[in-house]
């Protein structure tokens, strides 16, 4: 296995090839304009997308309250949040389940 250019695994693909004299060869695969298109403009939207992730940095901080690790993505530059993990809505949901089982620990006891 190799690594690729952007850290990602990468497959090595090897193909055994028997080749006949008494067949014809294949005619090489016509490749429509659209489908490179396609398939450039999908690389340039993985690259931009590259690009806004190496403008970011990650904080990572450990909510005392749920015990949970959360990461920030911010935006270098303004200090904004562009991504939250786990998000806000399961940190308070996570908060509120932690408050309510202390409620009904204190009524049992």
């Amino acid at each position: 296995m190799r690594i690729g250019p952007v850290g990602q695994p990468e497959e090595l693909i090897v193909r055994e090839v028997h080749v006949d004299a008494n067949q014809p060869t294949a005619e090489p695969k016509k490749v429509d304009f659209e489908d490179v298109q396609k398939a450039i403009d999908t690389v340039q939207k993985k690259l931009e997308k590259f690009k806004e992730v190496m403008k970011s940095e990650a904080e990572f901080k450990i909510d005392r309250k749920t015990g949970m690790v959360i990461v920030k993505i911010k935006d270098r530059e303004t200090g904004e949040v562009i991504r939250q993990i786990p998000p806000e809505v399961v940190v308070k949901l996570a908060k509120t389940i932690e408050e309510f089982l202390g409620l009904l620990f204190d009524e049992r006891a």
